[in-house]
């Protein structure tokens, strides 16, 4: 009789599955297909387990869902803010707060579609809110200093996706201080120059500015 040959899994566990485990993996899944892109099979599959393990750590597909907002909900909670001037502490959190809503698109979709997106900003408007008070602020003037800094951020994401589809086959390399030197005071080779500008490094000197402007008072 022949000896039963073992066959190697596809996804071999390193140690036993976990909750977390499953709400990594549907997060990978999700930012590379979408939420259309998640099901249990591929889920399942992808963590090289039967799909009954994962019912019975996380629950059906909604509740796997409602995992990844709270997921989501808790890592913007979990946003400090870094520098040692009012100024650099609001632009770290504001620069996060920017990169977070553009890598995680599809779970942001997803808790715009369950009404949670002003939940999910109240911790990042409570650190602006905190900084500005602390820099000498009156309590309108940082009430006025937080919602504009809410929209600029959420403007600048809507407008790097908008730039993302227009220019996707245009690479875009960071402008250093000698390349922009070398524009010429031409109005259509500073045009050009403009449209080549990465908009991370656009956000990063506008946001500068503007948090300056609100740190200044009257």
């Amino acid at each position: 009789m022949s000896e039963e040959v073992a066959v190697p899994h596809p996804h071999p566990q390193p140690h036993p599955l976990t909750s977390d485990d499953i709400v990594d993996a549907a997060l990978g899944i999700v930012e590379s297909a979408g939420i259309t892109g998640l099901t249990m099979r591929k889920l399942a599959a992808e963590l090289g387990v039967a799909v009954t393990a994962i019912y019975w750590h996380v629950g059906n597909r909604d509740a796997l869902l409602d995992a990844l907002v709270d997921r989501e909900m808790a890592e913007m909670e979990a946003i400090c803010p870094s520098g040692t001037s009012p100024g650099e502490r609001i632009l770290s959190v504001a620069a996060t707060l920017r990169q977070r809503l553009l890598a995680r698109r599809h779970i942001v979709e997803l808790i715009h579609e369950r009404g949670h997106v002003p939940n999910l900003l109240v911790p990042v408007h409570v650190l602006f809110a905190q900084e500005f008070l602390s820099a000498g602020l009156s309590g309108e003037r940082a009430a006025l200093a937080v919602r504009t800094l809410q929209l600029h951020v959420i403007g600048s994401v809507i407008l790097q996706r908008w730039s993302e589809r227009q220019y996707a086959d245009v690479p875009l390399e960071p402008m250093t201080e000698q390349v922009m030197k070398g524009i010429p005071a031409d109005p259509a080779a500073v045009s050009e120059a403009a449209r080549l500008i990465p908009g991370g490094q656009v956000f990063m000197h506008a946001t500068a500015l503007l948090i300056e402007g609100l740190l200044a008072g009257d």
